[in-house]
C-alpha cells in the first residue's frame, strides 16, 4: 500500500498536480476574502469604541449636571467666592481640553490653545447638557457676548445659558422684584442704611421708576429679557453682569463683593437691582442720593454711570452713516442713534407712568 501511494504521488507530481497530504491541513483563504473580513472587523471595533465614547460622555454629562451642589440664589458666599473646597467640586474635566467651572445658575469654559467660538461649540455640544449651543443665535446680544480677540487660552467665558435668570420678565413683575430688593437690602450690613436713608429723602417708587428705566435703556428699551445678561469689557478684562451690565471692576466689583454674591447669583432680577443699589453706593456714597428722581438728572446719571456714553454715542453713529453710504439711491437710510440721557428720559416717563408718579 506504501509502495502504491508513493508511485501516486510520483505520477501526481510528474502531472503537476500538488502532491496530496495526508491527514488535516489549513484552509487558505483567498485575499479577497481575507480583505472584506478585516473591514468588517475594523468597523464592528469603530462601533464598539464610538458606543463607549458615547457612554463615557454621558456619564461625565450627568455628573456635570447633578446636584451635588446647591445652587441658591439667596445663598451668602464670603466676598463672593467659593470655598477651596467647593471651587473644586464645581469644577470639571469633561474630556480633552474641556475644563468647566459651575456657578450659581452659570457655566464658564477654560480657554485652550487654538480655540474659537465654532471649536468651543463643537467640543461642548456633543454633551446632552450642552446640546442648546448647536442652536445658539449668533446674535451678540443672545450669544457668547465676547469678541474673538478678547479670546484667549487660560482664560474663563461664560458659556451662554439655556435659560436666563431673567426670562418672559414682565415690567409688572420687575417692580415687585424691585419692592423686595428694596426691603431687603435695608438689612444689608454695609448698604443698609444708606438706603434706609436714601428713602427718608424720596419715596420708594422713585427709586423704582429709575430702577425700572435704567433696566430697561440696558435692554435696548425693549423686553427686560432681550438682551444677555453678561457682556465682556474688553478694556477691563472683565464681565458686567445683571440687568443692569454692573461692571465687576472697581465699585460694581466691590458691590458685588460686599453683597456676598457670585456673579451667577447677580443675574436674577432681585440681586440685579440690590447690585446696582449698592454699586451706586460704592461708587459715590457721599453724593449718591442727588441722582433722586431721576427727573432733569437723566444726563447727570449717564455720566455718572457711564463717562464714556458720549464716545459711544460717536462710535455707533460712525458706524450708522458708514452703512447710509453703502446704501444704493432710493434705499431708506437708518436713523442715526439717540444718545443714552435721551433714551433713559423716555423710559423714564413709561416707567413714571406705570407707577402713576
Amino acid at each position: 500500500m506504501l509502495k502504491y501511494r508513493d508511485k501516486l504521488a510520483k505520477l501526481e507530481y510528474q502531472m503537476e498536480k500538488a502532491p496530496k497530504i495526508l491527514g488535516r491541513t489549513k484552509k487558505v483563504e483567498k485575499p479577497v476574502v481575507k480583505a472584506e473580513k478585516l473591514k468588517e472587523q475594523e468597523a464592528i471595533k469603530a462601533k464598539a469604541i464610538e458606543a463607549r465614547k458615547i457612554r463615557v460622555m454621558k456619564y461625565i454629562d450627568a455628573r456635570y449636571d447633578s446636584k451635588k451642589f446647591v445652587d441658591s440664589y439667596a445663598t451668602k458666599y464670603p466676598n463672593g467666592e467659593f470655598s477651596d473646597e467647593e471651587r473644586a467640586l464645581r469644577t470639571l474635566k469633561m474630556g480633552e481640553g474641556i475644563v468647566m467651572r459651575h456657578d450659581v445658575g452659570l457655566n464658564y469654559y477654560l480657554v485652550q490653545e487654538a480655540d474659537s467660538f465654532v471649536v468651543i461649540v463643537e467640543k461642548l455640544s456633543r454633551f446632552p447638557f450642552f446640546a442648546y449651543l448647536k442652536d445658539l443665535p449668533k446674535s451678540k446680544i443672545k450669544g457668547f457676548n465676547i469678541s474673538g480677540k478678547d479670546l484667549h487660552p487660560g482664560m474663563w467665558i461664560v458659556i451662554p445659558p439655556n435659560h436666563s435668570p431673567a426670562e418672559g420678565l414682565t415690567d409688572i413683575k420687575f417692580i415687585d422684584d424691585c419692592k423686595a430688593a428694596i426691603k431687603e437690602i435695608q438689612s444689608d450690613p454695609i448698604y443698609g442704611r444708606f438706603v434706609v436713608e436714601l428713602l427718608k429723602k424720596t419715596t420708594e417708587d422713585q427709586v423704582i421708576a429709575m430702577m425700572l428705566a435704567c433696566a430697561k435703556t440696558e435692554s435696548g428699551s425693549g423686553r427686560l429679557d432681550q438682551f444677555s445678561l453678561f457682556r465682556y469689557q474688553g478694556n477691563y478684562k472683565a464681565y458686567s453682569l445683571s440687568l443692569f451690565h454692573v461692571l465687576m471692576h472697581g465699585a460694581g466689583l466691590k458691590a458685588r463683593q460686599n453683597l456676598w454674591m457670585t456673579e451667577g447669583q447677580t443675574l436674577t432680577p432681585k440681586n440685579s437691582v440690590k447690585l446696582f443699589l449698592a454699586f451706586l453706593i460704592e461708587k459715590d456714597p457721599e453724593n449718591f442720593q442727588d441722582l433722586f428722581p431721576l427727573d432733569g438728572n437723566t444726563e447727570k446719571f449717564a455720566t455718572f454711570y457711564n463717562g464714556n456714553w458720549k464716545f459711544a454715542l460717536k462710535r455707533e453713529n460712525k458706524m450708522i452713516e458708514a452703512r447710509n453710504k453703502q446704501k444704493k439711491k432710493g434705499e431708506k437710510l437708518e436713523p442715526l442713534a439717540e444718545d443714552y440721557p435721551t433714551r433713559l428720559g423716555k423710559n423714564l416717563d413709561v416707567s413714571k407712568a406705570m407707577l402713576k408718579l
